[in-house]
């Protein structure tokens, strides 16, 4: 299931309950969304197990910093990576949750 445009919904119960009680359905789920930093944290991007990010704004990349990258490399080496990969006009990075403590 893709659930896509409902960032603006005040409510986000029915995606919630979705990747809260999906798994044990063995279904799979992709969250679009604009903006990373409004995800819920503590469910839809708790419960997710890859993340994929286009080019974004350098607070996005702060945030990936923080989130994701600052116990494995730089802050300056992170940036170095995003611009590498975003690149091209389709460039993407992808985040696999699982590697990530």
């Amino acid at each position: 299931m893709v659930f896509d445009d409902i960032m603006t919904d005040k409510k986000q119960t029915n995606a919630e309950n979705y990747y809260t009680r999906g798994r044990s359905c063995n279904c799979n789920w992709i969250y679009l969304s604009q903006s990373y930093t409004h995800l819920p944290l503590h469910i839809i991007r708790a419960n997710a197990n890859f993340m994929v990010f286009f080019k974004s704004s350098p607070s996005v990349v702060e945030q990936l910093f923080r989130s994701f990258a600052s116990i494995d490399m730089s802050y300056s080496k992170l940036k170095a990576l995003c611009k590498e990969h975003w690149a091209s006009k389709y460039g993407y990075l992808v985040i696999d949750m699982a590697s990530v403590t």
